[in-house]
């Protein structure tokens, strides 16, 4: 009966398909009976299926399901399941159990699981929180209120949303990959874009040029603490109507307008915002924003290349 079952060892939300690298304790799978006890082609099968089962979701875990088990141990061909796939088994799934959930999971890459699950939620609340912190410092000079950080606990019961408005023509929030953390292998050295080339300054380039250098330095094109933000939120643009701005002004600019050539792409981006050169938006007498026409044209032209 699935109800007599035990919980799943990992919750459903573990996600780590983004972790090349899974921890694998040496000495204890040296002296585990699995290695004294099985065959070679058992104990070989076995490490298989825990590599199978870290880029499952939820990770640990792999379906009950003898040809999946079957192929991701190597013996399947053709589609159909090896005949020595029945001598080797056992041993391969020797300690996975199967949970309420229906899926089987093992112990001990649970165990890691968890580990590089909350290492890695760990790692994108410091990024948020170095966010927000950098954001705070050019809001206090904005004259802007601070944004609270949450405590860690808060944040991971909150849902783990993101307090930093999101970029422009970017997702807010969310968890992102990660492919640096502490033990899941050597990183790259990420390089920021560089400003001045040696002996004089940075020479004007097209938008495309520059964007494939900024997202090559690991950088988003808008930082969230760009001052466009705290521009945009002391006059009172909304933040629907600055990610409109920043499609419009990428499509310009890599297309109509792509032979223009500038050093500091995102200080045009702000002089488009602080002289809303694209027409996108006016002020009413009330003081709320609204789309002009071409705002209007804009959004719908917007909306129909997401959902083409």
């Amino acid at each position: 009966m699935i109800d007599q079952l035990p919980a799943p060892l990992v919750a459903g939300e573990v996600d780590l398909r983004d972790f090349a690298f899974m921890p694998l304790d040496v000495q204890r799978l040296r002296d585990s009976d699995l290695a004294s006890d099985e065959t070679p082609e058992s104990c070989w099968a076995a490490v298989l299926l825990w590599c199978a089962s870290w880029h499952q979701v939820p990770a640990a875990s792999i379906p009950d399901n003898d040809q999946w088990q079957a192929k991701q141990a190597g013996y399947v061909a053709r589609g159909r399941i090896d005949a020595q796939w029945a001598k080797v088994s056992a041993g391969a799934l020797r300690h996975w159990i199967k949970c309420s959930d229906g899926r089987l999971y093992h112990p001990v890459v649970a165990t890691k699981a968890n580990d590089a699950w909350d290492s890695k939620l760990r790692n994108a609340f410091d990024k948020m929180s170095d966010r927000t912190r950098k954001l705070n410092k050019a809001r206090a000079d904005g004259g802007l209120p601070a944004i609270k950080i949450p405590s860690f606990a808060d944040w991971k019961a909150g849902g783990k949303v993101d307090p930093i408005p999101p970029e422009p023509g970017e997702p807010a929030g969310g968890i992102p990959p990660e492919k640096t953390l502490k033990g899941q292998g050597k990183g790259e050295v990420k390089k920021k874009p560089p400003s001045s080339p040696p002996g004089g300054p940075a020479l004007p380039v097209g938008l495309k040029a520059w964007l494939e250098t900024v997202r090559a330095s690991g950088e988003k094109p808008i930082p969230p603490d760009d001052a466009v933000f705290v521009y945009a939120e002391k006059v009172g643009i909304p933040p629907d109507f600055l990610a409109l701005a920043w499609t419009v002004f990428r499509h310009t600019y890599l297309g109509a307008r792509g032979a223009k050539r500038y050093r500091d792409w995102r200080k045009v981006f702000r002089n488009a915002v602080e002289g809303n050169w694209l027409k996108l938006w006016f002020l009413a007498p009330d003081g709320t924003y609204s789309l002009t026409t071409v705002g209007h044209q804009a959004q719908r032209a917007h909306d129909d290349r997401k959902a083409a």
